[in-house]
C-alpha cells in the first residue's frame, strides 16, 4: 500500500473515530496529555550489506538541535476507551560506533497509534487497566552513510496492528503510575513500546507526567537495506484532564 493511501486511512479512522464521539449524547471524559520526548537513538543499520550500529544520546541530539514533540489523548465512556498517541522525532547524527571509518545517519520519523477498548478495575482501591487493540502507523525515514563504503537512503511507510496495555496504579491520592505496554507487527518485522510514567495530579483538571519511553522497530528496507531502530528518553508533559 503507497503511503499516501496509508495516511488516508489512518486519517479516516480518526474521523470516524471523532465522528462517533461527537455523535454520543452521553458524558465522555478526556485527557490530553502534550509532551516533550528527549529521545537518544540506538539500532543497527544496514547499507549494501554492510552493518553499523547506531548509538547517539540525548547530548548528542542537543547538539544537532533535534528532538522530539508529542501528543498523547484519551477519551472514556462508561468502561469504553480510545487512546492515541502521536510524535515526531528528527535527528542527525555521526555516532556510528562499528563503522571502519565512520559515517552519519539522519532520521525523520512521524508516528501516530490508535486503539479502543475496555477499561477494567484493578483489586488495588483506585487503580485501572486499559486493555485496547488497534493501529500505528509509522513514516521513518533514514539516510545513512558509511565512509569509503557508500550510502542508502530509504522511506518506510508502516502500519501494523497492536496490542496496547495501559495500568493506571494509584500510590496516593496524588501519585499514580501509569505505564504504557505495547507490541504489534504487520508492514514492519516487529514493533513494540515500553513507557513507564509517575503522574502527580495537581488538581481535578490539572496533572504533571514524567518518565522514560523506549519505541523499538524491526524493518527491513528496499535493496538490502535494513534497520533495528530504537528511539528513547525521558518525557515530560502536562496532563489536562475535562
Amino acid at each position: 500500500m503507497k503511503m499516501g493511501m496509508k495516511v488516508m486511512f489512518m486519517a479516516g479512522v480518526l474521523l470516524a473515530t471523532a465522528s462517533g464521539l461527537i455523535a454520543q449524547d452521553e458524558h465522555w471524559d478526556f485527557e490530553v496529555t502534550p509532551y516533550f520526548w528527549a529521545a537518544g537513538i540506538d539500532g543497527e543499520a544496514t547499507v549494501q550489506g554492510n552493518h553499523a550500529d547506531i548509538d547517539a544520546d540525548f547530548e548528542d541530539i542537543i547538539d544537532a538541535v533535534d528532538a522530539g514533540v508529542g501528543l498523547m489523548t484519551t477519551a472514556r465512556r462508561d468502561s469504553f476507551v480510545v487512546w492515541g498517541q502521536f510524535d515526531y522525532v528528527g535527528m542527525d547524527t555521526d555516532e556510528l560506533d562499528d563503522a571502519p571509518a565512520g559515517g552519519s545517519i539522519q532520521t525523520d520519523s512521524f508516528l501516530a497509534a490508535l486503539a479502543a477498548g475496555l477499561r477494567f478495575d484493578l483489586p488495588l482501591k483506585g487503580s485501572t487497566i486499559d486493555v485496547m487493540a488497534g493501529l500505528r502507523y509509522g513514516c521513518v525515514k533514514t539516510e545513512v552513510e558509511i565512509t569509503g563504503v557508500g550510502s542508502g537512503e530509504d522511506t518506510e511507510d508502516l502500519i501494523d496492528g497492536i496490542f496496547v496495555l495501559r495500568p493506571n496504579v494509584r500510590l496516593t491520592e496524588r501519585w499514580h503510575f501509569n505505564p504504557t505496554f505495547l507490541v504489534g507487527a504487520g508492514d514492519s518485522e516487529l514493533t513494540w513500546e515500553v513507557q513507564p510514567t509517575i503522574v502527580y495530579r495537581i488538581n481535578e483538571d490539572l496533572a504533571l507526567r514524567a518518565g522514560y519511553r523506549r519505541v523499538f522497530y524491526d524493518i527491513e528496507g528496499n535493496g538490502g537495506n535494513g534497520l533495528e531502530l530504537a528511539f528513547q528518553g525521558l518525557l515530560v508533559g502536562v496532563d489536562l484532564l475535562f
